[in-house]
């Protein structure tokens, strides 16, 4: 684009349109183009187009006659950060600001290049230099709240998008920015308030979309986030995290093999990625595919062999198969946690139990012992462990725990416990509690449906 395209500043300098564009259509000496960085679009005459690599030589011949063109230096340092030549073009936009030091596009533009470096807070000087000169100016407070939210600065970021909305009340960015940022600070109301006001405003936000599913899916409303899942599948069919966000969801409604099918979907876009192998393996395992389980969790610590929640849910899924394996990766897990331990409890549960199936009692009172180590003082599951060396009763097991997640954990630890003592009828009645009241996505979930239908068959 040349110098016709131009508008007056609050503070009287002229700015100029700096973006770069990519060619989408072209209609005799008409071309429609596409900017690369925020979707500005428009049909112009293909006399004033130019390659990359032309408007550098006449941005540089224009810089070599007037050195202090600013507008020059900043076009093309525009042009040399979509060749990645980031270096370079923030010495442009460094040098565009010392000739005119109330260039708010230089400003606005050596911050976007501060935020792909991710350096946050030079990005955040930049883009407040750029509200000092233009008080107005709406992409530099779109973009200082991302920046903020990259800190994370979420209450900084909420304030910035909320100006954004006030200057620009008819655009999405605003209510979809400020809708990620409360998101993240768990305002799930006023988060979905935002999220969908920013679809009413541009029904074709894919991102939107996504982030009202997130949005749902904490909301414990995976009908509703499937719903969103699907529309950003739509607008954008290659988003991988809509696939596996849309699988997730899935598997929330028992929908496990049309959940397969997403992570399919997923891999497919995105081969070998470890945590869509683990989700994909869980939907499996929901299936009662248990060598198709293993093997996702096996290709997923291929790819990263410290992988714990791949590491865990194999365990999980030896027990359930009776392999003794699963001693052995309750202890590997615990070693790779030992500094940070998060699911090593949970993972040395499963080993003292597996331990236990098949007559193992020395290794199982290790694991247990190894367990309590990890969980300091009376912190969950630090209640299951009592339970299971006998200091505690199922009733006082099932009074310390606190939310659905726990008593989802409690009641699977006691319905394995009662199987392992040959007490049916008691496994029967903890695994259907957990089938019918626990939290779907914990391994407990998987475990209890898959010793229900075993007990039916017996």
């Amino acid at each position: 684009m040349d110098d016709e395209n131009r508008e007056r500043t609050s503070k009287g300098t002229e700015r100029r349109d700096s973006r770069v564009y990519r060619v989408q259509q072209t209609n005799g000496d008409q071309v429609f183009l596409l900017s690369e960085s925020d979707g500005a679009r428009g049909w112009v005459a293909a006399r004033q187009v130019m390659t990359l690599d032309q408007a550098i030589a006449a941005y540089t011949k224009t810089i070599a006659a007037n050195p202090r063109d600013s507008f020059a230096l900043v076009d093309r340092g525009t042009v040399l950060a979509s060749l990645g030549k980031i270096d370079e073009a923030i010495l442009d936009y460094t040098k565009a600001i010392e000739v005119q030091p109330n260039n708010e596009v230089a400003f606005l533009n050596r911050g976007n290049l501060f935020l792909v470096l991710r350096e946050p807070q030079q990005a955040i000087a930049d883009y407040t230099k750029a509200i000092e000169v233009d008080p107005a100016y709406v992409p530099a407070y779109l973009n200082r709240g991302r920046a903020a939210m990259m800190m994370p600065d979420y209450e900084q970021a909420v304030a910035d998008f909320s100006k954004v909305i006030e200057l620009d009340p008819k655009g999405s960015s605003g209510p979809l920015f400020r809708g990620a940022a409360r998101l993240l600070q768990r305002s799930y109301d006023e988060a979905l308030g935002d999220l969908t006001k920013a679809i009413e405003l541009d029904p074709k936000a894919a991102l939107a979309h996504y982030n009202r599913g997130l949005v749902q899916m904490a909301k414990a409303d995976p009908t509703s986030a499937l719903a969103d899942f699907t529309e950003t599948i739509k607008l954008d069919p290659r988003n991988v995290d809509a696939w596996v966000q849309r699988g997730t969801a899935r598997r929330s409604l028992l929908d496990y093999a049309e959940a397969v099918a997403d992570f399919d979907e997923a891999l497919r876009l995105r081969p070998n990625d470890p945590h869509v192998l683990n989700n994909r393996g869980n939907a499996r395992a929901c299936l009662q595919d248990f060598p198709g389980a293993v093997a996702d969790f096996d290709a997923a610590l291929k790819v990263d062999q410290s992988y714990t929640a791949a590491l865990y849910n194999r365990a999980v899924v030896d027990l359930i198969t009776g392999e003794a394996r699963a001693i052995e990766t309750g202890k590997r897990l615990a070693n790779l946690e030992r500094r940070a331990p998060v699911l090593a409890p949970y993972a040395l549960v499963v080993s003292h139990l597996a331990a236990r199936q098949v007559g193992r009692v020395k290794e199982a009172k290790e694991a247990l012992d190894l367990a309590t180590r990890l969980v300091p003082g009376d912190l969950w599951p630090s209640p299951v462990l009592k339970f299971l060396r006998g200091e505690l009763k199922a009733d006082a097991l099932l009074a310390a725990a606190k939310d659905n997640d726990q008593r989802t954990v409690a009641h699977g630890v006691l319905g394995y416990d009662a199987l392992l003592k040959n007490n049916k009828e008691g496994a029967r009645d903890h695994f259907t509690w957990v089938v019918e009241q626990g939290n779907r996505g914990f391994a407990q979930f998987i475990m209890a449906r898959a010793e229900l239908a075993k007990l039916e068959k017996r």
